[in-house]
């Protein structure tokens, strides 16, 4: 029985520029088993990440090869089902937080559940909670533009929690953080993968990154391998 969470098998990524066409990636075959661990996927600027990152997500189809969630391939959904997944099944944070800055903490970790139609009452108990596992019970009421950068990344966490998806997906997550407050970012999403068993992928072109996770792939020239 195969009990990959994630099967990428020769996955391709073409993007046309004019005449030209770009490999962002090129076949790709790539098994993630285990649950309850974070994963770091380092390299360089170009190197395809942020593609890869899109492609679990089911934001971007490969250009060929399957991508495989579950013992689903992704490229079989239909557009419902697409939607279903994105809400249920993966978890995202971004770079730029993403947060909408005129709703409040509580409301921006209760909106994902609001699309899900998640009873209210259930939603604001489980969105408080979210905010007691990174620490921010005391920023409920607060708007985003009032907090840190740090305090930001926090409350996006706690939304990327909000469906209970298996998979977050963090895309370079502490690129706008200085390290110290990056590292407690880091550690956060790590505590969160071991205590609440999901499976966190990180993209980031932090190689220290690479000493924290629990396992660890260079993409490179297009290439995804171990290190």
């Amino acid at each position: 029985m195969n009990n990959d969470i994630i099967s990428l098998k020769g996955v391709t990524k073409e993007f046309r520029q004019g005449a030209t066409i770009i490999h962002a990636l090129k076949d790709i075959t790539w098994n993630l088993s285990n649950t309850g661990k974070m994963v770091a996927v380092v390299g360089p600027s170009g190197s395809g990440k942020t593609t890869f990152l899109n492609l679990v997500g089911a934001l971007d189809v490969p250009t060929s090869g399957q991508v495989i969630v579950d013992g689903t391939n992704i490229a079989d959904l239909t557009e419902r089902e697409l939607t279903k997944y994105r809400r249920e099944k993966v978890g995202f944070v971004f770079q730029n937080y993403n947060l909408i800055p005129n709703l409040s903490v509580l409301e921006n970790i209760m909106l994902p559940m609001e699309f899900a139609r998640t009873p209210k009452r259930e939603a604001l108990a489980r969105a408080l909670g979210f905010l007691g596992d990174v620490n921010l019970e005391h920023r409920q009421k607060q708007k985003p533009p009032t907090l840190s950068g740090g305090e930001q990344q926090r409350v996006a966490i706690a939304r990327s929690l909000a469906n209970d998806p298996d998979i977050i997906l963090a895309d370079e997550p502490t690129g706008n953080l200085d390290s110290q407050t990056g590292a407690e970012i880091i550690g956060l999403l790590k505590g969160l993968a071991h205590s609440k068993n999901k499976t966190v992928i990180i993209i980031t072109h932090d190689e220290g990154i690479v000493k924290i996770a629990d396992e660890h792939f260079m993409l490179r020239n297009s290439k995804l391998t171990e290190v």
